[in-house]
């Protein structure tokens, strides 16, 4: 599985959470994702567990990847972010027979303001 965000803010954003206060940071790239809204399921948060938005994460919501992945459903698994639920995560299967439509440029470099960090 691949995770993705509907914009490079949103990426940023779910990286930091992850990344903690880190005084060294990787070199990152970041991909441009295109796809037709054809390949793409979406899941409402109202379907989510009350505490999808918990740290960490319920393993409920696992299980809800697990099986799309499993049963082969769509290309495309798009599902609200937990850190801004207004904006969405995007989950590609790489196994799914439609995945070759999905168009990926890049890689560009990107470069993080250390004042994030502070």
């Amino acid at each position: 599985m691949i995770y993705t965000s509907d914009s490079a803010s949103l990426a940023t954003l779910e990286m930091l959470v992850h990344l903690g206060r880190s005084l060294s940071l990787p070199q990152y790239v970041i991909f441009g994702c295109e796809f037709d809204d054809s390949l793409v399921e979406e899941i409402e948060a109202s379907l989510l567990p009350v505490n999808w938005r918990s740290y960490p994460a319920p393993p409920d919501l696992a299980q809800l990847g697990d099986q799309w992945i499993q049963q082969g459903r769509s290309a495309v698994l798009r599902v609200p972010s937990a850190v801004l639920d207004t904006q969405s995560n995007y989950l590609f299967n790489p196994l799914h027979s439609s995945f070759r439509k999905i168009r990926i440029s890049g890689p560009q470099r990107f470069t993080l303001d250390l004042r994030l960090l502070q």
